[in-house]
């Protein structure tokens, strides 16, 4: 079966709740794209102090050693079934990989709090479902909030605590829900 969704709000489901007090000193962003575009990218600045800013190259080294309750936000591009640079192919994250990724950039044992990914591109709800199936897999996460944004045409990311940004996934608790 498959869907075919037109330039619609796919996810209203839970709005963020987080308190974005104190988050900032422990969140990292991570460029999970080459494109320089994105790299430029307006980081609101509730978001300050950052803990770090990596780049491709860095996060595909798997040794970023986030600590346990990190807060980690991801600037990229949507693709449908995965994230990564605009053009198909050139950088493909798909949803079991991108799980991979950020658990292999975790220290050993630890688990990020919440995942905020910001997208460039409206086609994320085949990335978001496959996402939140592989994060229910991983049993580390089970405490992981995760939260999408796919209003990154301006080239603005939102406050932590903005209502932009809709969660998918509490822990165990699957909040997937399609609205049209």
């Amino acid at each position: 079966m498959s869907f075919t969704f037109a330039r619609i709000s796919i996810f209203r489901v839970v709005k963020n709740k987080v308190n974005s007090k104190n988050m900032n000193a422990n969140t990292a962003v991570l460029m999970m794209t080459t494109e320089i575009s994105l790299k430029q990218a307006n980081i609101h600045k509730e978001w300050f102090p950052l803990l770090h800013s990596y780049t491709w190259p860095q996060i595909k080294q798997f040794n970023l050693e986030l600590t346990d309750s990190s807060n980690i936000l991801i600037i990229s591009h949507a693709n449908g079934s995965s994230i990564g640079n605009s053009t198909p192919g050139d950088l493909d994250i798909f949803a079991k990989y991108f799980v991979n990724i950020i658990q292999a950039n975790m220290a050993i044992g630890s688990a990020p709090a919440n995942i905020y990914l910001s997208t460039k591109g409206l086609e994320i709800i085949q990335f978001a479902s496959a996402l939140r199936i592989a994060a229910q897999k991983n049993r580390l996460w089970d405490n992981t909030k995760i939260f999408i944004n796919n209003e990154l045409f301006d080239l603005s990311v939102p406050a932590p605590n903005n209502e932009r940004w809709n969660q998918i996934f509490s822990g165990n608790k699957a909040l997937l829900v399609y609205s049209y």
